[in-house]
C-alpha cells in the first residue's frame, strides 16, 4: 500500500460532536424598566421564535471538510479534543454484532479526521472482517445461494466521535 492513497479509496468519514452550543438566554423581564409592555411582548416573542428556529435548524457542530494534502486547512484552527472512533461495514447483510470493525477508546488528540484514518492499521483489521464476511449469504439474491464479496476500504464508514473539544 502506498503512503498516498486517492481520496476515492477513503472510507466515508464523518464527525459528530456531543453537547450543544451555549446560548445566552434573556427574558422580556430583563428589558429596562421605561420599556412598555407591548414591547415587552414583541421582544419576548421575538425570543420564542429565535429559540423555536435554533432547535428546527440546529447549528451543524462538526467541523468543515478537510482535503487531503493540503498544507493548510483554510479557516480550521485545529484543537484539543477528546474523540472516540468507529469503523463500520454498512452491508445490511452483515449482521449488527459483527458489522463494527473498529471501536476505538475515547483519546486526547489534535489530530484531524483524516490523520485519525491514517493511524489505524485498516488493513489488518479489513483482512480480518472479510474472512468472516466471505461466509456470509447475499439476500439480496433470492435464485441461488451467493456470498458477500469481500469489503474493500472505501465501503467502510469511519465515524469520529467528538466528545469534548478544549
Amino acid at each position: 500500500m502506498s503512503d498516498r492513497m486517492h481520496p476515492s479509496e477513503l472510507p466515508a468519514i464523518s464527525n459528530i460532536a456531543y453537547g450543544s452550543r451555549n446560548t445566552v438566554y434573556t427574558s422580556a423581564a430583563a428589558l429596562p424598566d421605561r420599556a412598555e409592555a407591548r414591547d415587552r411582548r414583541v421582544a419576548a416573542q421575538a425570543h420564542l421564535q429565535q429559540l423555536a428556529e435554533q432547535f428546527q435548524h440546529p447549528v451543524a457542530m462538526s467541523p468543515p471538510p478537510v482535503i487531503i494534502g493540503e498544507k493548510a486547512v483554510q479557516g480550521l484552527a485545529i484543537k484539543r479534543r477528546i474523540v472516540k472512533v468507529f469503523v463500520v461495514d454498512p452491508d445490511q447483510n452483515v449482521p449488527l454484532d459483527k458489522s463494527i470493525i473498529y471501536r476505538g477508546e475515547e483519546k486526547m488528540t489534535d489530530l484531524t479526521d483524516q490523520e485519525l484514518y491514517f493511524e489505524l492499521e485498516l488493513g489488518a483489521l479489513l483482512k480480518a472482517h472479510n474472512e468472516y464476511r466471505v461466509t456470509l449469504v447475499n439476500k439480496a439474491v433470492k435464485e441461488r445461494t451467493e456470498h458477500l464479496e469481500p469489503a474493500r476500504i472505501r465501503d467502510l464508514s469511519m465515524t469520529i466521535v467528538t466528545v469534548a473539544e478544549f
